[in-house]
């Protein structure tokens, strides 16, 4: 609604080589022949693909819906027949500022307003047309997709990661027979994943993370409720071999901590082995 009459065309129906091969004809009243033709894909019968191919190179879309490295020449149809990727352009140029309103607040309502598009709309139509052609691989991208997807991926991964807290919550405090000592345990693990983005960009310099280093969060809770569940046992036992509170922290800190120290230091090992990894979302989450 929001896209003039005069560039609509740009995104309903869009740009495809498929829009172009199945033209719409228009008729006029009391005329037998087509005055024109509509490149929107209602078309009921098909152009020859040489007539397509010239039209969409007159029209300079070659590059938009070819593979880079086609190459028309004298056996275009020919080629055109045996391609197995095609890509189609949707476009929506939008008015950037609105009259008697400020500019940079015009601008914030638009990026907000395309976001809400994308994700509440776009994204999810194209991911359902996916999945509804199994035996088509669809691959999209355009402004804030890439954002789009991040988020979702993120917003499961959280859901899963919320539930492994409270599973992890519940597990401590029937464990340690202390609720107060499970929150502190829980939180102590949640806090160090934040603590760690911190430290990971002073030392990196960057502020991204890839979603792989997402992982991070079921591993901290594993170990850190291994920790948790290590010292508190630890310290029970102490009993039986101190009695004073001195002794049974020396005792807890001699045995828990030799364990801990040698989880910590096989673990730190095992991740920065990720660095010789060849994709490089595998070398970030090694460094996270």
């Amino acid at each position: 609604k929001r896209v003039s009459q005069q560039h609509q065309v740009l995104c309903d129906p869009g740009l495809s080589f498929v829009n172009y091969a199945l033209p719409s004809l228009n008729i006029s009243r009391g005329q037998l022949l087509p005055n024109a033709l509509s490149p929107d894909g209602h078309g009921l019968e098909r152009l020859p693909l040489s007539a397509v191919l010239h039209i969409i190179e007159f029209r300079g879309l070659t590059n938009l819906f070819l593979p880079r490295d086609f190459q028309p020449g004298e056996h275009g149809s020919a080629l055109i027949s045996a391609l197995s990727t095609l890509r189609s352009g949707f476009r929506f140029r939008l008015p950037y500022a609105v009259e008697g309103e400020d500019i940079r607040t015009s601008m914030r309502k638009l990026e907000a307003e395309w976001k809400s598009l994308v994700c509440e709309s776009l994204l999810p139509g194209m991911q359902a047309a996916a999945e509804e052609r199994p035996m088509l691989r669809i691959y999209f991208e355009g402004t804030n997709f890439e954002v789009a997807k991040y988020m979702q991926v993120i917003s499961k991964d959280i859901a899963l990661a919320g539930g492994a807290l409270a599973f992890t919550f519940a597990y401590l405090t029937v464990h340690l027979q202390s609720f107060l000592l499970a929150a502190v345990a829980t939180s102590s693990v949640f806090i160090s994943l934040p603590l760690t983005f911190v430290i990971s960009a002073l030392f990196t310099g960057s502020t991204h993370i890839s979603t792989v280093c997402v992982l991070a969060a079921f591993l901290t809770l594993g170990l850190g409720a291994h920790t948790a569940v290590l010292y508190t046992d630890c310290w029970w036992d102490s009993a039986q071999h101190a009695e004073d509170d001195e002794g049974r922290l020396y005792f807890t800190y001699k045995c828990a901590g030799k364990l801990t120290l040698t989880t910590s230091v096989v673990t730190a090992f095992a991740f920065f082995c990720h660095l010789l990894a060849v994709f490089r979302p595998m070398r970030e989450f090694g460094v996270f």
